[in-house]
């Protein structure tokens, strides 16, 4: 994983990038419907979260002259969701 991540881009390595990214794209995706389907503390906002994480996973890739700005927000979205499951636990 760590080749994928440090190495300079292109060829294999922009592929092996691209996996890692769209996996952990996908876990992070996986884990706001996760969220959002077992905290009945924030059931409406995760649910919300995961939603607006979902469309911009199917909106994204068709814009990629925008890509980036999907990209931050799908990030932010993220992270947010893991705001979510801390606060759910405390």
């Amino acid at each position: 994983m760590l080749a994928g991540v440090f190495l300079p881009r292109g060829g294999w390595r922009e592929r092996l990038h691209d996996m890692f990214a769209y996996g952990m794209g996908l876990a992070m995706l996986a884990l706001a419907f996760g969220a959002a389907w077992s905290i009945p503390r924030f059931s409406v906002l995760a649910w919300l979260v995961a939603l607006a994480m979902a469309v911009i996973v199917i909106v994204g890739p068709h814009r990629r002259s925008q890509y980036i700005f999907y990209e931050v927000a799908f990030i932010y979205l993220s992270h947010f969701t893991m705001i979510l499951i801390a606060l759910a636990v405390k």
